[in-house]
């Protein structure tokens, strides 16, 4: 395990987590006063890397760009979207032309059911064996002593890894997701059509103290209206993982 891993667990079980600092009710009138007139709040995303890179980039306390290897925090939301561009994706700043927030059912062209919907089956996609609609699973992870999580869109090809995630912290640690400290890295991995790209991994680091789970799910309850709002942008897919040879099917339990 890292060093900033281990700091980042000792942090949690000293209330390093600005959450742990502060009673529910006052994170809940922070948020309001600070951020209930203002819209849409456009959340720090981080991007996943292109070319196998294996480090991310996350915003510093300057607002300068900073590279790290790993991002550990609290995952306090998750949820599918789907977005289908009609043209070769080719990362311009156009908006999907449909879109589900639930990845269930399309607002758009074409829109409707998006399990019968022929852009959502697999190798409707021009270049590939995939999907046309990109499938994509919306992570909030919550990082030691900030109060605002991040937004990291989970490419197709980082979906596998993600659901067997998921399945271990039900199975082995029996905790839901916002229970327990995570840690994001990132492998390189190459398609059949021979395209490198990046890969998430992840793992349990830690846990959230017993004594704070209230508190933390009273305020995950807060923000999570705000958090299911944020509009998809281009920059939200990964390129040349829509490019490759590298969307398997799968259930998509969660």
């Amino acid at each position: 395990m890292s060093e900033a891993a281990v700091k980042d667990i000792q942090k949690v079980d000293q209330g390093g987590f600005s959450i742990a600092a502060l009673e529910s009710k006052d994170l809940k009138e922070v948020v309001k006063e600070n951020l209930s007139d203002l819209g849409r709040i456009q959340f720090e995303r981080v991007k996943m890397p292109s070319g196998g890179a294996l480090v991310f980039e996350v915003t510093d306390e300057d607002g300068n760009p900073k590279p790290v290897a790993e991002i550990t925090g609290i995952i306090v939301d998750r949820y599918p979207v789907n977005a289908y561009w009609p043209d070769k994706f080719a990362g311009a700043s156009n908006p999907p032309q449909c879109v589900a927030m639930d990845g269930r059912t399309g607002v758009g062209d074409p829109g409707g059911n998006c399990a019968t919907c022929p852009h959502n089956q697999w190798g409707s996609d021009q270049d590939s064996k995939g999907k046309a609609c990109k499938n994509l699973h919306r992570i909030y992870i919550l990082p030691p002593g900030d109060i605002m999580p991040l937004l990291i869109a989970l490419p197709p090809t980082s979906l596998a890894n993600f659901n067997a995630y998921m399945l271990r912290l039900t199975n082995k640690a029996k905790k839901p997701y916002w229970a327990v400290l995570t840690k994001i890295k990132l492998e390189k991995a190459t398609s059949a059509q021979g395209i490198t790209y990046s890969k998430a991994v992840f793992s349990k680091v830690g846990d959230v103290p017993a004594e704070k789970l209230l508190d933390l799910k009273a305020y995950v309850e807060s923000l999570k209206p705000l958090m299911r709002s944020v509009e998809i942008q281009a920059a939200d897919y990964d390129v040349e993982a829509s490019e490759a040879d590298a969307q398997q099917p799968s259930s998509e339990p969660f």
